[in-house]
């Protein structure tokens, strides 16, 4: 799934500076099937948002895998064209699910460095790049609504 030799990247001075949405990096992704205490592979992740927090740079991950675990679904962006493979880093088709999305600091060790010293392997780019977009807009609304309702909620239960 990955070919770390197809993208030849100029190493940054600090890639956690330099992350942007539809980056793809590799990180040690937890699987909700993969039992505690086994060690974690390097996947493909392409990043849905970055923000700050008090000063400190956080992303909002999603998974990659190959197509033949994952269906066409509301929040999976599948990355298929050869150029898009390529740009993205690929060597065979994958996708992105979405809906399974994770958010770590970027001082967070499960990022797998390469030999630029950085996890980004690529970047997310054409159609690929609009459908991925569409869908971390939604991924973003239903956090936004999430967080507010849990905001109200402790509003409710600590007002007079």
């Amino acid at each position: 799934m990955l070919d770390a030799n197809s993208l030849t990247l100029q190493p940054a001075r600090d890639w956690r500076n330099s992350l942007h949405w539809g980056d793809v990096v590799s990180f040690r992704f937890p699987m909700p099937h993969k039992g505690p205490g086994l060690p974690l592979k390097a996947k493909p992740c392409v990043i849905i948002d970055v923000v700050t927090i008090t000063g400190e740079c956080f992303v909002t991950l999603a998974c990659g895998t190959d197509m033949r675990s994952e269906p066409e679904g509301r929040y999976n962006t599948h990355v298929v064209q050869p150029s898009a493979l390529i740009l993205a880093g690929f060597t065979c088709p994958t996708c992105f699910d979405c809906s399974q999305h994770i958010t770590v600091s970027v001082k967070n060790v499960g990022f797998d460095l390469n030999v630029h010293d950085t996890p980004v392997i690529g970047l997310l780019t054409g159609p690929e790049r609009q459908r991925f977009d569409d869908v971390r807009l939604k991924v973003k609304a239903e956090i936004y609504t999430a967080t507010s309702y849990l905001a109200d909620c402790r509003k409710r239960q600590t007002a007079p």
